[in-house]
């Protein structure tokens, strides 16, 4: 005999709309309103497929807010998606993250800026490292992904860690490594400034600990790149560790590192300018065969001009013979 199916009412439906809104987990709203917790994510479903809720992308466990509100999400301004890319476009990213002291702990509400858009929610799960409680955010800015993670420690020190997500770009639109850092350095600065707004104070002293990495997903060159190969003194490498094949060069933040990203993001465009210039140079010999052919051509007919403005010449020198007339004798006709 089958189960049947649990009823859901429009009161239920109407509770955990209004819970899953306040961030609460979804197992949790089911034993509320008393029913089982697959019935609890059937109704969430439901308010998903109806367009009353939105998820919010990079979350863990996931946040809900209502569709009118995520519309209102500032994500533009100064970055780039990150799938699918060109090649020329390399994911830029930290190895490791921003680290700086809490000078005072603010709220943890929604995290928006001041004209109410949303770029982010505090979970509610804290986790309890050997003495301190540690809480996380997810947040997307500039359409990367940030995840901060604030420690509280039970003697009263507090710290906070921003990871930031890779970031789409150009190197060669980069003149040094510094203003590739900047760039996630702007990133942080962003998010600090808008938790500011919600109460939080920060140290000035914000240390990087980590490199830049430079990563092509898909890259057809990644394929070849069985072993490390060494370009200069960084390193290309065949990189698995996020589930799929990238070719990367490490060792970012130097200027040897940098520069090898700018050749191989641009590698296609090098090939193509090679073979431009190889063709240019076969035109370029024919040219030169032609014109010395042609020169060779009039060479000779300048030559063969000589010849005949000298043997003229020579005919003009040459003394002639006088010439000779013959006379008769006699009278000359007419006199007598």
């Amino acid at each position: 005999m089958s189960k049947t199916r649990t009823k859901v009412t429009l009161q239920m439906k109407d509770e955990l709309h209004k819970r899953v809104l306040k961030h609460e987990k979804v197992e949790d709203i089911a034993k509320k309103i008393g029913v089982s917790r697959r019935t609890g994510y059937r109704i969430l479903k439901e308010l998903i497929d109806e367009g009353k809720i939105q998820n919010i992308g990079y979350t863990s466990p996931g946040f809900f807010v209502s569709a009118e509100d995520d519309k209102a999400r500032s994500t533009g301004g100064g970055a780039y998606g990150t799938a699918p890319l060109e090649h020329t476009l390399s994911e830029a990213h930290l190895s490791g993250s921003f680290y700086t002291a809490v000078l005072r702990q603010g709220d943890m509400e929604d995290i928006r800026d001041a004209r109410g858009f949303c770029y982010g929610y505090w979970s509610k799960d804290v986790k309890h490292p050997t003495g301190s409680d540690e809480y996380s955010a997810d947040i997307r800015i500039f359409d990367t992904p940030v995840i901060l993670r604030y420690r509280r420690g039970n003697r009263g020190s507090m710290s906070v860690r921003m990871n930031i997500g890779r970031i789409a770009l150009d190197p060669l639109q980069y003149d040094s490594s510094e203003q590739v850092i900047d760039v996630f350095v702007q990133r942080a600065k962003a998010v600090f400034n808008i938790l500011e707004m919600h109460g939080w104070s920060f140290s000035e002293e914000v240390k990087l600990k980590g490199n830049i990495h430079f990563a092509w997903p898909d890259h057809p060159w990644g394929e070849f790149l069985d072993r490390v190969y060494k370009m200069a003194d960084d390193q290309i490498v065949a990189d698995h560790s996020n589930g799929k094949l990238e070719v990367e060069i490490e060792n970012g933040e130097t200027p040897d590192g940098l520069s090898n990203a700018q050749i191989l993001a641009h590698a296609g465009a090098h090939i193509e300018a090679l073979h431009q210039q190889e063709t240019d140079n076969s035109l370029s010999i024919y040219t030169l065969q032609e014109l010395a052919r042609q020169n060779a051509v009039l060479f000779q007919e300048i030559l063969e001009n000589q010849k005949l403005i000298g043997q003229i010449f020579i005919e003009q020198q040459t003394p002639k013979a006088p010439a000779t007339y013959d006379f008769v004798k006699g009278k000359l006709e007419g006199y007598q």
